[in-house]
């Protein structure tokens, strides 16, 4: 158990100090000097030359991240703000922010963590290209059964556990997506699909861009779509021709989640459920939007069968499927 309660924390030597510092530099924009100043406010000192001369010392380094209580973590938090020398507040010049340079890790920790992030990184690099065209989906997700016996309550729960891999091209995903909801401008929307597009067919086993582009196009069209299907009448070309191509994509999505699951699988797949890269959300996203894709594209029995799966696997009904039935 952690049992350091101290907000200082002491690099292990001025190399990962300064290592951390050009990574803060980086990220926010910084002259060296003043990321040195900055990150050692973080770390608890006054200023860069009262934690020079503590590591000089031989002061052992620490506590890290995992040595700490929760308590700790949250109060070392209260510093992450930078200035710049005129005392203004400093914002991340991309997409890299404190939380994720994890400066509190231990070194070799800490540089793995840094190689992650430099993958996310190559993932939204529009010139980038994974090769990844025989890579399978275990390797971007597997699925794991878990047994649960609480208070003498018992269930089987299944969740999808992403890899490395798949981790970094969702965090990719999520920050192509993450003004999503503010984007009115068609041509900046286009953009954003074409980057989701891009991941795509860079990972073409990996389940989890298809279903994000599915939830996101289909959340736009499922009000208009449903009132058409309601009023029985005919989709316009156009609509027609995005329904059956989102129905494409939610069906090899689908179909990709679907490989990893056991045949002989009984139990809920819970969209809320969290842990450690574990997402569930995106699998009953894209059955519910999928469902929606296919119904408007007349393909009522896939539709029907993509809702059910989702409402079989899950105590509730977050996106409503039983409404679509």
């Amino acid at each position: 158990m952690p049992t350091h309660t101290s907000r200082r924390f002491t690099p292990a030597s001025m190399h990962d100090f300064t290592v951390a510092a050009r990574d803060v530099a980086a990220a926010y924009g910084l002259k060296l000097a003043r990321a040195q100043e900055n990150l050692a406010r973080i770390y608890g000192f006054e200023h860069f030359h009262e934690l020079r001369a503590h590591i000089e010392k031989g002061s052992p380094a620490g506590p890290y991240a995992d040595e700490v209580d929760i308590g700790t973590a949250i109060n070392r938090m209260q510093n992450w703000c930078l200035h710049d020398l005129s005392g203004y507040f400093c914002c991340p010049v991309g997409r890299r922010q404190l939380p994720d340079l994890e400066l509190f890790m231990r070194p070799d920790e800490r540089r793995a963590w840094m190689r992650f992030q430099d993958a996310i990184d190559h993932e939204l690099d529009p010139n980038f290209s994974a090769e990844a065209a025989t890579i399978s989906v275990d390797s971007y997700v597997s699925f794991v059964v878990d047994h649960i016996d609480q208070m003498g309550e018992k269930w089987i729960e299944g969740k999808f556990v992403q890899s490395q891999l798949g981790r970094q091209v969702w965090e990719a995903l999520l920050w192509i997506v993450k003004d999503e909801e503010d984007i009115s401008d068609p041509e900046e929307r286009s953009r954003m699909f074409d980057e989701i597009n891009r991941i795509m067919d860079n990972h073409p086993h990996n389940p989890y861009p298809g279903a994000l582009l599915v939830s996101i196009v289909g959340l736009r069209f499922a009000e208009s779509w449903g009132e058409m299907l309601d009023d029985e009448s005919d989709l316009p070309e156009a609509d027609m021709a995005c329904a059956l191509w989102l129905y494409e994509i939610a069906k090899r999505s689908i179909g990709l989640f679907q490989s990893t699951i056991p045949k002989t699988f009984l139990g809920t797949i819970e969209p809320k459920l969290v842990g450690h890269w574990i997402e569930n959300h995106s699998y009953h996203s894209v059955l519910h939007y999928g469902g929606i894709a296919a119904a408007a594209a007349g393909m009522n029995k896939e539709a029907k069968r993509w809702f059910r799966q989702s409402i079989k696997t899950c105590k509730q009904d977050p996106f409503g499927s039983r409404l679509w039935l």
